[in-house]
């Protein structure tokens, strides 16, 4: 796996935030949550997927992504501002 890593963060629970790796493979150029799911195309197909199925998190109950949110680049927020 590549040494570009993105974080992707969610909340569990009212006072739990859960943050999970998302590796891309530079060979493929496929992504992959955590360190066992299936590759993905792109990042935007592995949210879809887990907004329609539920996301496995070892030592935990299994969740639904509800609402992605995009993270802004650095250049983007400082438009912003």
């Amino acid at each position: 796996m590549s040494s570009n890593k993105i974080c992707i963060v969610f909340s569990r629970r009212e006072s739990d935030v859960l943050h999970m790796k998302i590796s891309n493979d530079p060979d493929t150029g496929f992504y992959v949550l955590g360190e066992y799911s299936q590759p993905y195309p792109s990042v935007s197909a592995m949210i879809y997927r887990y907004t329609k199925s539920l996301l496995p998190v070892r030592g935990s109950t299994p969740i639904l992504l509800q609402f992605p949110v995009e993270r802004l680049s650095q250049h983007q927020s400082q438009k912003q501002s």
